[in-house]
């Protein structure tokens, strides 16, 4: 007779028990007898490797052979001299004035591009100058500016194209514009038409200098270098001599020149440039001795030229 289903599953169960508490003894008496280290166990057949514990980066250590202290405060012997303080600025010595040790160049130096003497009168004429009172020079942008204290000052900065100190301008000065209420002094590089490009505009704050050129065997050594110039005026019913003339410049050297040419005292002169024949009228009155004689030309461009006496 087979025993019941009940009876076997106790039977199994009883004999579990008893294995499970001899593997529990026996596991007992292991680790009783066994020496446990740090990192060294076994179980179950399973052995784990002892390892060196990593080490700790906030744990001071004694370095060796340190490299020298950079910080270190060491005595120099022979030190190097201190520099010089820097001077200071003061409103005196901003501009300071040029001395002849100041303007020797050294051999550096005079590599660098001077800007070359240019002369008024390629050919070798003479520069003379237009006085033209009561003009400005329109839509045009001069090439340099001063603040001066008269016209005259502006005059000779032109003649010489360089300011006062003698230090030369960025290009010639062909003509220049004096605006008395500010005292700029204007330097142009054309003039005015017809010898030029450039037009003007009524403005009796302002004068008018240009420079024109003539031969130099045609001026006295003691006559002025200057003529007055009257824009878009004649002088009627005085013309002593007319001739032709090839451009501005030849008309007023003719004027100069009439004493030699054509035996009386030339005193003003009338420049027609829109003709070729018959264009320059010489006079030997002006505005001064005919003033009754001068009036306003408004249908062509003329001027009248009034020539200065010169020194006997």
């Amino acid at each position: 007779m087979l025993p019941s289903i009940g009876y076997s599953f106790a039977v199994f169960d009883s004999e579990c028990y008893k294995l499970q508490l001899q593997f529990d003894s026996e596991v007992a008496n292991q680790l009783k007898s066994a020496k446990i280290q740090s990192f060294d166990t076994k179980s179950f057949g399973t052995s784990f490797v002892e390892e060196s514990p990593p080490p700790n980066p906030f744990q001071s250590e004694t370095v060796k052979n340190l490299p020298p202290n950079s910080f270190q405060s060491k005595t120099i012997e022979n030190p190097p001299p201190l520099p010089k303080p820097l001077p200071v600025i003061g409103r005196s010595n901003l501009i300071q004035p040029i001395t002849t040790s100041s303007m020797i160049l050294s051999k550096a130096q005079t590599t660098q591009q001077i800007i070359p003497i240019l002369l008024d009168c390629a050919d070798g004429s003479r520069a003379t100058i237009s006085i033209t009172d009561g003009i400005q020079v329109q839509q045009q942008v001069a090439f340099y500016s001063l603040v001066l204290e008269d016209t005259d000052k502006c005059l000779y900065a032109c003649r010489t194209s360089a300011d006062l100190d003698g230090i030369r301008l960025p290009q010639q000065c062909r003509s220049s514009s004096y605006r008395r209420s500010t005292r700029q002094c204007l330097f142009y590089s054309d003039v005015l038409k017809p010898s030029g490009n450039l037009d003007y505009l009524p403005n009796r704050d302002s004068v008018y200098f240009e420079k024109f050129c003539i031969p130099k065997r045609e001026v006295n050594v003691g006559c002025d270098e200057a003529v007055y110039k009257y824009p878009q005026n004649i002088l009627l019913g005085h013309a002593t001599e007319v001739i032709d003339s090839p451009n501005q410049a030849d008309c007023i050297t003719k004027c100069i020149t009439s004493q030699q040419r054509y035996k009386f005292a030339c005193k003003s002169v009338m420049y027609f440039h829109m003709f070729d024949k018959f264009n320059c009228i010489l006079n030997e009155h002006d505005k001064d001795s005919k003033p009754e004689f001068m009036h306003t030309e408004l249908r062509q461009q003329v001027p009248v030229y009034k020539k200065l006496v010169c020194k006997s």
